[in-house]
């Protein structure tokens, strides 16, 4: 998002002009890589809005005056409605108490921004699309919206059947034996094509028909340019099942009836075909999986051996993200030599995210107090670092201050590398400096963060993975010293 803010329009982006105003809606800053670029950011915006429960560190980091709005959302604890796993699976939840104070849920929050909007418009723009009276008007759309994923079966009132009857799942197979879900899957994880549907709970599974739960490969994928067969889709070559028959799709994404998903589970089907899983991906740079070096490697030989990726042109509005180019300039001023450990971060059993809820958990907070680089005891031992000393780690992009842990859990020194690990849970201290008096307080002096640390995505490494723009926070050069 930052690079909307600082890059020149037309010439480094694509766009016209840059971001004026930022959304942080339960985002936390902290996981985000870039951290100075995103502190310049929010001092260069018009207008910066924090949604949260907590004031995080984006209403603190960036210094300035003015322009910064805090609008109190309520906890998950205060909110109701449906929520989705990675697991696709569907559960409703009830609010334990009402909202606090003046918090308000993110529905009530999206509602009054719609109407404002358009006030200020002296027009329709968001309202006429945003009718919602309730919140299970929200699931409703969703079960409309999704229908090419097959979301249109979790509907409020099964979503709330399935938890009045939790009782009656199975808790291995995760089917209700008995009852009114009975045959059900806890979650009616999508595809779910119909309100009578029982879930998939095997995504792709195959040994029993789509209308109790099977599934295939979507038939969704084209033979490429080169091929005799280009542009037809690639279905499975054989069938032998009892039920169904070996076919490309039916149209039923547009189908609000659901007669044509009706049809296809009637014939054994499932509606998105059945196609054949690509091992070899056309579309992606490499069309299978091989090995590139780091933007920022120890080993020079092998980034001219195995290189990153070429610079991405017109990426995501950006004119030229630098990927090659920026691995070059890293060999080039020979940050292997000056910066020799291997950098990589990650989590903390006892923090979440940002860190912005967990750090505020006195308990949680009393468990894990601080941030901290974990390092081998033959570094510390040769560097003349204790347990518990204050360390800088350092980087090309600036330095961080945090304690040191000295742990056989960092014991990779296989020559000519050592590996530290810092954890990315952190905020209210930017490069060694505590910014906590930025924080709004409660009026009594008392601020939002119990503790506070460094963190290390102002270091890490610019990289990002070309296709899913994840970004490259595993590994990072960085030195190690005394404070």
């Amino acid at each position: 998002w930052y690079q909307g803010v600082l890059r020149k329009p037309i010439e480094e982006i694509d766009q016209n002009c840059n971001i004026k105003v930022a959304f942080f809606w339960g985002e936390a800053m902290s996981s985000i890589k870039e951290i100075a670029k995103q502190k310049e950011a929010f001092e260069k915006l018009d207008m910066l809005v924090i949604v949260d429960p907590y004031p995080t560190a984006a209403s603190a980091l960036p210094e300035r005056s003015d322009g910064i709005y805090l609008l109190p959302a309520a906890t998950r604890q205060e909110g109701s409605g449906s929520v989705t796993t990675t697991g696709r699976e569907w559960q409703w939840r009830d609010p334990v108490i009402e909202p606090q104070w003046e918090s308000k849920t993110d529905f009530e929050i999206f509602k009054l921004l719609a109407k404002k909007i358009d006030e200020k418009m002296g027009k329709p723009f968001m309202y006429p699309f945003f009718d919602y009276k309730t919140i299970e008007d929200v699931t409703r759309e969703i079960n409309i919206a999704c229908r090419p994923i097959g979301l249109q079966g979790q509907t409020p009132e099964r979503l709330k059947r399935q938890k009045k009857y939790a009782h009656t799942f199975d808790p291995h197979t995760g089917k209700a034996i008995g009852g009114p879900c009975d045959g059900e899957y806890w979650g009616l994880p999508w595809p779910c094509w119909t309100e009578d549907h029982p879930g998939t709970p095997v995504l792709y599974c195959d040994e029993y028909p789509p209308k109790e739960g099977g599934h295939d490969f979507r038939a969704k994928w084209k033979y490429p340019e080169d091929d005799p067969r280009a542009g037809q889709p690639i279905v499975r070559e054989r069938w032998d099942k009892p039920w169904g028959s070996r076919h490309w799709t039916y149209a039923y994404a547009f189908d609000m009836s659901g007669e044509v998903v009706k049809q296809a589970l009637e014939e054994g089907n499932p509606p998105t075909g059945r196609g054949k899983a690509r091992i070899y991906v056309y579309e992606h740079a490499d069309k299978i999986p091989v090995h590139r070096e780091p933007i920022e490697s120890p080993r020079p030989d092998l980034v001219e051996k195995y290189p990153t990726f070429p610079d991405l042109e017109h990426h995501y509005r950006m004119v030229k993200y630098p990927l090659e180019t920026e691995q070059k300039r890293a060999v080039a001023e020979k940050r292997y030599e000056k910066y020799p450990i291997v950098l990589t971060s990650g989590r903390q059993v006892e923090h979440h995210g940002g860190g912005a809820q967990t750090r505020n958990s006195p308990i949680l907070a009393e468990i894990q107090p601080e941030c901290y680089v974990e390092i081998s005891p033959k570094f510390a031992s040769m560097n003349g670092i204790k347990n518990g000393d204050w360390v800088w780690v350092e980087t090309a992009r600036g330095k961080i201050k945090v304690k040191a842990k000295v742990t056989e859990r960092a014991s990779i020194d296989v020559p000519p590398y050592t590996v530290a690990f810092v954890p990315f849970h952190w905020n209210g201290i930017f490069q060694g400096q505590d910014y906590r008096d930025r924080y709004p307080t409660d009026g009594e002096g008392l601020g939002p963060e119990l503790v506070v640390g460094d963190s290390v995505n102002i270091v890490v490494s610019p990289g990002i993975d070309s296709v899913t723009q994840m970004q490259e926070t595993k590994v990072s050069l960085c030195r190690i010293y005394k404070a």
